[in-house]
C-alpha cells in the first residue's frame, strides 16, 4: 500500500508542472500583425529587350489571420458592337487586376498568393474580322516569396504576336 501512495505522489509531482508549463504556453500571446506596402510592376519588354512601357500599383498586406485580400482594379471598359436586331452593346472590362492575400512573413521575406490579371487590345495579324478587336490576355496565379525591400520578377510570358514579353515585378516593404 505504500508503494502505492508513493507511486501515486511520484506521478503527481511530475505531472503537475507539465500541466502548468502547457497552461502557461496556451496563455502566450500571439505574435502582433505586420504590414506591409505592396508595389507591382508591370513591365512590356518589346522585341529588342527593353522596356516600352511600365505601369505601378501599389497595395497593402497584412499577416492578421483574418483572410483579408488586397484587390486593385484598373481599367476601361471597351464597348464592343453585339449586332442582333436591336444593335446591343456589349462592353469588355480591360486592364489589370490584381489579387493578394494569405500573406505569412517568414524571416525576411514575405510569402504570399497572388493573382494578376492583364486584358489588353492586341495588334491584329490577320486573324479577327474586320471591327472585331484582338484582345490579349495574360493571367497568373500562384504562390510567390519575395525579399522584403528588393523588387523581384514573380511573373513573365512572351507576347504571341511578337518576339516581346509581359513582366510583373513586386517589391514589399514592412511599414514602421
Amino acid at each position: 500500500m505504500r508503494k502505492i501512495i508513493q507511486l501515486c505522489s511520484l506521478m503527481l509531482l511530475i505531472f503537475i508542472p507539465v500541466h502548468r508549463s502547457f497552461a502557461q504556453e496556451s496563455t502566450k500571446s500571439p505574435e502582433p500583425p505586420h504590414y506591409f506596402r505592396v508595389d507591382y510592376v508591370v513591365v512590356e519588354v518589346g522585341e529588342d529587350g527593353k522596356p516600352t512601357n511600365s505601369r505601378t500599383y501599389t497595395d497593402f498586406l497584412g499577416t492578421d489571420d483574418k483572410g483579408r485580400w488586397a484587390q486593385t482594379r484598373s481599367g476601361t471598359r471597351v464597348p464592343l458592337a453585339g449586332g442582333g436586331e436591336k444593335n446591343e452593346v456589349n462592353y469588355i472590362d480591360m486592364g489589370v487586376d490584381i489579387d493578394a492575400g494569405m500573406a505569412i512573413e517568414v524571416g525576411r521575406q514575405l510569402a504570399f498568393s497572388l493573382t494578376v490579371d492583364i486584358t489588353s487590345l492586341a495588334t491584329p495579324v490577320g486573324l479577327s474580322t474586320p471591327g472585331t478587336p484582338v484582345i490579349r490576355q495574360c493571367k497568373w496565379r500562384s504562390m510567390v516569396l519575395v525579399p522584403l525591400g528588393k523588387s523581384t520578377m514573380v511573373f513573365s510570358s512572351d507576347n504571341l504576336e511578337n518576339k516581346g514579353k509581359t513582366e510583373v515585378l513586386v517589391t514589399a516593404t514592412p511599414l514602421q
